[in-house]
């Protein structure tokens, strides 16, 4: 990496390099799956600090994400009697240019951002399903050709009262699929919105309150549409023992609402797949500082890590 002033602006370039050598072997059938690729990965942003403040910044970065161990595992496992999953040990790893440019406010009560940002995944990882004779259908990975994201995301962090702390976040984007895997009755875009909102209430110095609101809406795959999922989380938090120790209950998805639920069709079929999470996980976690305790700060003490 290297950085530097050009007058008011300040910037940062980066670039890294990365070589991939992936032998997959079968033992029962003896086959070997190789994959060898050289890639290199660009960064780079340009910063111009404003009064109160403020600060504007263009970026660009190309990141990867490589497919899982169950993704490559070609293995055909029986989900039930209508399903078969089976993983592709022929998969590569997708690839993302992210272009953005932001607009940061540290305000007296916290921090606001505004972003607008154009992304492209090469080799977009994706689930599809074909039917097999029977009636049974098998879900497999592949890599389709690429898509593209363009919107607009607003992001707060606000102290609104000495009891009350509110982070929320808001993306709303223009979603298009370029792949000829799409079904021709299927749209291959789609405006779709995201939302993440919660509140920390602090009713005294030791107890803290979370509730927390997820929403994804509406969006599309390779081969049809995802349906809007949303769920709402809690929790509490009691420090004990002048802070030495604490005691936390969390509860996820209170009301029992979230699922992904898709809807795919291809030449001669249509089916719905809806996937159920394990629902309402209560946890109940106590933690106590023997030695080498530290005060900690406050922003510290707003720490949401304790309930996922």
């Amino acid at each position: 990496t290297w950085g530097g002033d050009l007058g008011k602006f300040n910037y940062q370039v980066g670039l890294r390099n990365e070589y991939t050598d992936r032998i997959l072997e079968q033992v029962d059938s003896s086959t070997e799956y190789s994959y060898s690729k050289f890639n290199v990965f660009p960064s780079g942003n340009i910063t111009r600090k404003l009064k109160d403040n403020q600060q504007l910044q263009l970026s660009y970065s190309r990141r990867i994400n490589r497919p899982g161990r169950q993704q490559l595992n070609p293995v055909r496992q029986y989900a039930d009697n209508q399903l078969i999953v089976s993983g592709n040990p022929d998969l590569s790893p997708e690839f993302i240019d992210s272009y953005e440019l932001s607009y940061q406010n540290q305000v007296k009560i916290g921090f606001l951002s505004v972003e607008a940002y154009y992304r492209k995944v090469n080799d977009l990882l994706s689930v599809v399903i074909t039917p097999e004779s029977g009636g049974v259908m098998r879900q497999q990975f592949i890599n389709a050709n690429n898509s593209h994201s363009a919107g607009t995301e607003l992001m707060a962090n606000l102290q609104a009262a000495s009891w009350l702390r509110v982070i929320g976040s808001g993306n709303l984007y223009y979603y298009q699929l370029d792949d000829e895997l799409v079904y021709e009755e299927n749209d291959n875009s789609r405006l779709v919105w995201t939302g993440n909102f919660t509140s920390v209430f602090l009713p005294t110095k030791t107890t803290r309150l979370t509730l927390s609101a997820i929403y994804n809406g509406p969006s599309i795959n390779v081969q049809g549409t995802q349906k809007a999922s949303y769920m709402i989380n809690g929790g509490i938090r009691q420090s004990l023992f002048k802070n030495k120790g604490a005691l936390a209950l969390s509860v996820r998805d209170i009301f029992k609402t979230f699922k992904i639920e898709n809807v795919l069709s291809g030449e001669g079929y249509r089916t719905i797949a809806t996937v159920i999470p394990e629902q309402q996980v209560v946890t109940l976690t106590f933690t106590y500082n023997f030695n080498n305790y530290r005060q900690r700060s406050q922003n510290e003490d707003m720490d949401l890590n304790f309930i996922r």
